[in-house]
């Protein structure tokens, strides 16, 4: 273990900069930026936060989508709006201010990274609520006005398997109230499917609060985000983003730091979902006889750490 820990910062460090840029994602955007206009440095607790996952990941072992024992998993909660005014309002303007609030409003709570998998209750399943990725700033905002993705997602994964990315990235052979709304990849389909998919450009003034970003921080590290009203003090005409990167939920002015993977706005309303193409339904498995070195392993391990 001294060996993987050894190589494990720089390695994670080139991860999640993106210094490799070979890998070819499977939600292509034409024209998209490829370049960040401007630095992000990660906090020391942000590494450190995504070492301890890796490191404990290569500990146990992990590959392949963990199965924890329901009884010694953390206790999952359930949220039940009660207050009629969670419910989503009609009027699209108030939508989404009361969407970036509901954002902003994460930014109070102290939430330990960790994408670990879980068995949780359905619907309106959450894991433990100081426990948390950047799918769950996005899953928690839309749960404070009524709207709950994990069913959302579910049902519509389950219903429409082959347009999610399920089995080509993480080898499902059915939907997972679990862990699939919890996920960028699966979020950039159902977003695109029930919402608008905007331009991805690189004027601040297209990002409007309440728009949903996504980023590539390096390979097989997507990212996600939720558009405020607060700005930028170098330039205030670019909103700040709320998400959690490592270090709990912040407000922090990242978005032109990646390159940004998709751009939507999404509320309730779309009956009729836009057409997707179906992903590749057959996984690409290595032959037996190349041997697995340590640091296949940990990309491997990476790539559940932002789920």
């Amino acid at each position: 273990m001294d060996r993987f820990t050894n190589f494990l910062i720089p390695l994670t460090s080139a991860l999640l900069i993106g210094l490799t840029s070979s890998l070819v994602y499977s939600l292509p955007i034409n024209n998209s930026p490829t370049k960040a206009s401007q630095a992000y440095s990660l906090s020391t607790n942000s590494m450190k936060a995504m070492e301890e996952q890796l490191k404990s990941m290569l500990q146990h072992k992990i590959i392949q989508t963990p199965k924890i024992n329901p009884k010694t998993a953390l206790p999952p909660i359930i949220l039940k709006p009660t207050d009629k005014s969670e419910a989503p309002t009609k009027n699209t303007a108030d939508f989404f201010t009361q969407l970036t609030e509901a954002a902003k409003e994460r930014t109070e709570h102290n939430v330990k990274y960790d994408g670990s998998y879980r068995y949780i209750s359905y619907p309106m399943g959450d894991v433990a609520p100081n426990r948390g990725v950047c799918t769950d700033v996005v899953i928690r905002s839309y749960r404070k006005l009524g709207i709950d993705l994990q069913q959302l997602v579910h049902e519509d994964i389950r219903d429409n398997f082959n347009l999610y990315p399920s089995r080509m990235r993480w080898g499902n052979t059915e939907a997972d109230p679990n862990i699939d709304h919890r996920r960028v990849y699966n979020l950039q389909v159902f977003f695109k499917r029930y919402g608008e998919s905007l331009p991805i450009t690189l004027e601040p003034t297209d990002y409007q609060p309440g728009d949903l970003v996504t980023w590539r921080l390096g390979p097989k590290m997507p990212h996600i985000g939720v558009v405020v009203d607060e700005y930028s003090e170098d330039n205030p005409n670019q909103p700040l983003v709320v998400h959690n990167i490592g270090d709990g939920p912040q407000t922090e002015n990242i978005l032109f730091s990646f390159p940004i993977t998709g751009h939507y706005r999404y509320k309730l309303g779309k009956s009729t979902p836009t057409k997707t193409i179906p992903f590749k339904t057959i996984l690409v498995k290595r032959k037996k006889s190349v041997p697995r070195s340590s640091s296949i392993n940990l990309i491997e391990a990476a790539n559940l750490l932002l789920p």
